[in-house]
C-alpha cells in the first residue's frame, strides 16, 4: 500500500511539472513571434493622418507642416516600438528563467523521490525479514513447549513406576521375612527327623547285631534268620534313602538362606527359580560354565572370573559347593534383570568374603580337578 501511494504522488507531481513546462514553452513561442514581428516593421509609414476636427491633410498641403507632422509621428512610433521590444525581451528572459527553474526543480524532485522509494523498498525488505524471523522464533517456541510437555509426561510416568517398584519391594521384603520364619521351622523339624533317623539306625544296627548273635548261638532254622536279616537290611536302605532326600531338602533350604542374607531383595520369580527351575549349571572341576541367556559372552566371562578365584589350594570342599550354588543364583538374576548388575557386584563381594572364611581343607588341589 505504501508503494502504490508513493507512485500516485509521483505521477501527480510529474503531471504538474509537465503542465508548467508546456505553459512556459507557449509563452516563449508567443514572445519570440511578437519580437520577430516588431523587429521586421519598426518604421512603417503606411498610416493615415487625420486631424481632430475631421479635416483631411492631403499631400497637397503645406510641405513644411507635413514634414513637422511626419517627424512627430516617427518619433512617437520609435518610442512605442522600443518600449514593446524591451517588454518582450523582459518577458523572454522571465520565461527562460522560469523554464530553467522548473526544469532544475523537476530533476531534484525526481532524485528525491527516487531516494525515498529506495529507502521505502529497503524498509519493506527489512520488515519482511523481521516477519520471517518472528515466525521462525514463534515456531521454535511452540516446538520447545511441545518437547517440555512430553518430558513432563515421561517424568510423571517414571515417578509412577518408581512408586510402584517401592511398593513391590516392601511387599517382597515382607514375603521374604515370612519365608525365613517358615525355613527356620523346617530346619528345626529336619534336625528332629535326622535325630530320630539316627536313633532308629542305631537301634536297627543293634537289632541286627543281636539277631546275628542269636543265629550263631541258637539252633533255629537259618532260613528264617536270613529272611529277618534281609528285611532289616531293606528297612535300613529305605531309611538311608529317606535320610538322603531329607538332606537334599535341607541343602535346598540352606541354599535359599544364603541368598536371603545377601540383602539382594530379589523378585518373586527369582526366588521360585531356586526350586527346580535352573537356567545355568557350573562345572567347577573343568573350569567351565554352562548357561542360557541373552548376552552369553558377558555371562561366560563373569563365570570364569568367579571360577578362577578358586585356583588356590586353600579352598575347601564346602567353599566349592557354596560357590557353585551362589554362582548359579547370580547368573539367574542377571539373566532376568539387567537393572540389578550394580547390586549383584556388591553381592559378589559378599559371597567371596563368605567363601574365604569357609572351614575344612580341600581333599585335593583345585588345579588338578
Amino acid at each position: 500500500m505504501k508503494k502504490e501511494s508513493n507512485g500516485i504522488g509521483e505521477n501527480k507531481n510529474s503531471k504538474k511539472i509537465s503542465k508548467n513546462n508546456k505553459i512556459i514553452s507557449s509563452i516563449l513561442a508567443i514572445t519570440m513571434c511578437c519580437q520577430s514581428f516588431v523587429g521586421a516593421n519598426p518604421n512603417s509609414d503606411n498610416r493615415e493622418f487625420v486631424s481632430d476636427d475631421g479635416i483631411d491633410n492631403s499631400p497637397a498641403a503645406d510641405r513644411s507642416e507635413e514634414d513637422d507632422g511626419v517627424k512627430d509621428i516617427k518619433s512617437k512610433g520609435n518610442n512605442s516600438s522600443s518600449l514593446i521590444r524591451n517588454s518582450l525581451d523582459a518577458l523572454l528572459v522571465a520565461a527562460m528563467g522560469s523554464w530553467w527553474f522548473y526544469g532544475t526543480k523537476n530533476k531534484s524532485e525526481k532524485s528525491v523521490l527516487k531516494e525515498k522509494n529506495e529507502k521505502i523498498q529497503q524498509l519493506e525488505l527489512k520488515r519482511e525479514e523481521s516477519e520471517k524471523e518472528k515466525a521462525a522464533l514463534r515456531k521454535e517456541i511452540e516446538e520447545s513447549n511441545q518437547q517440555s510437555s512430553e518430558t513432563n509426561k515421561k517424568m510423571q510416568k517414571l515417578e509412577q513406576q518408581y512408586e510402584k517398584l517401592g511398593e513391590d519391594k516392601s511387599n517382597l521384603r515382607k514375603e521374604i521375612e515370612e519365608l525365613n520364619k517358615q525355613l527356620s521351622e523346617i530346619n528345626g523339624k529336619a534336625q528332629l527327623l535326622e535325630d530320630q533317623l539316627e536313633d532308629q539306625r542305631k537301634k536297627l544296627e543293634e537289632d541286627k547285631a543281636n539277631l546275628q548273635k542269636e543265629m550263631e548261638d541258637s539252633n533255629q532254622q537259618p532260613s528264617e534268620r536270613m529272611q529277618q536279616l534281609e528285611q532289616l537290611e531293606q528297612q535300613c536302605a529305605e531309611l538311608k534313602k529317606e535320610k538322603a532326600a531329607l538332606q537334599k531338602e535341607i541343602d535346598n533350604h540352606n541354599r535359599f538362606t544364603f541368598m536371603t542374607i545377601s540383602e539382594l531383595n530379589g523378585a518373586k520369580r527369582e526366588i521360585k527359580a531356586y526350586y527346580g527351575k535352573k537356567y545355568f549349571t557350573c562345572n567347577v572341576g573343568e573350569l567351565e560354565v554352562k548357561f542360557q541367556g541373552n548376552d552369553k559372552k558377558y555371562f561366560r566371562n563373569l563365570g570364569e572370573a568367579y571360577l578362577s578365584d578358586f585356583s588356590s589350594p586353600s579352598r575347601t570342599t564346602n567353599d566349592l559347593l557354596f560357590f557353585r550354588r551362589s554362582t548359579v543364583k547370580i547368573f539367574e538374576v542377571i539373566e532376568k534383570s539387567q537393572d540389578k548388575i550394580n547390586e549383584l557386584s556388591e553381592y559378589s563381594k559378599f559371597l567371596l568374603g563368605l567363601i574365604k572364611g569357609g572351614e575344612g581343607k580341600l581333599r585335593q588341589n583345585f588345579r588338578q580337578r
